[in-house]
């Protein structure tokens, strides 16, 4: 019972965290992505439901057809594409953040592979992966993209799409273009590391909690014996 607390609030801390980064760009403090974030977009719910019915439908090609690549082969859906900023040559470089929080279908490992492009030039994002994913536990997964240098000022238009997912059930998409050389923050940090942390404080509350029933019975075990002298 004490287990599933803490899985819970882990969960409610990953949804907490998403919602809580999304703000206005002009009120965005600078982070490992970059010094100004330029825009912020969240994909449509309509493109997020079609991305998950076409992963399901390749869970459910594996298992009628049980081919190895299967599960995260499927036809590439429509490309989203937000509205263009102003991109300096001298502001630069520029990222492409990703950040999808969602869940595992199966307790399996979870990955997925996204195509960018600025203004029809394509830029290089890596792919999301997560091992041993636990199913229906709500995470959030972030990636980077390049750095991207305009050598002239120009409007530029991100587009993104999902070219191939698996085990992995999307709620929400946000996707965030930041101008200059990122540092490292606090709430970087945090965000990073809070999994392992909240792991490291479920475990110890949980030996506390046996300790503390364990002296409990042993108490109630030296009382019985007394009244039995």
């Amino acid at each position: 019972m004490l287990q599933k607390f803490f899985v819970c609030a882990s969960a409610s801390l990953a949804i907490a965290s998403f919602a809580a980064q999304a703000q206005d760009a002009s009120l965005a403090t600078p982070s490992r992505y970059g010094q100004n974030m330029v825009r912020s977009y969240e994909l449509p719910a309509t493109l997020i439901d079609r991305y998950n019915a076409a992963i399901l439908e390749a869970i459910q090609s594996h298992a009628v057809s049980a081919t190895p690549d299967s599960k995260e082969a499927f036809t590439p859906l429509d490309t989203w594409s937000g509205s263009a900023f102003g991109a300096g040559s001298h502001s630069g470089p520029y990222t492409l953040v990703v950040k999808v929080l969602g869940s595992a279908i199966e307790p399996t490992d979870l990955g997925a592979r996204w195509q960018l492009s600025w203004n029809g030039q394509p830029g290089a994002i890596p792919g999301m992966d997560v091992p041993d994913a636990r199913p229906g536990l709500p995470m959030q997964i972030a990636v980077a993209s390049e750095p991207m240098d305009f050598k002239v000022d120009q409007n530029v238009l991100p587009s993104l799409k999902l070219l191939s997912a698996k085990n992995l059930r999307i709620e929400r998409v946000r996707v965030e273009v930041w101008s200059g050389v990122g540092e490292e923050s606090w709430l970087d940090w945090l965000l990073e590391w809070w999994p392992m942390l909240a792991g490291v404080l479920m475990w110890t509350a949980l030996l506390l909690f046996l300790r503390f029933e364990r002296k409990k019975a042993a108490k109630v075990t030296a009382e019985a014996e007394k009244r039995s002298i």
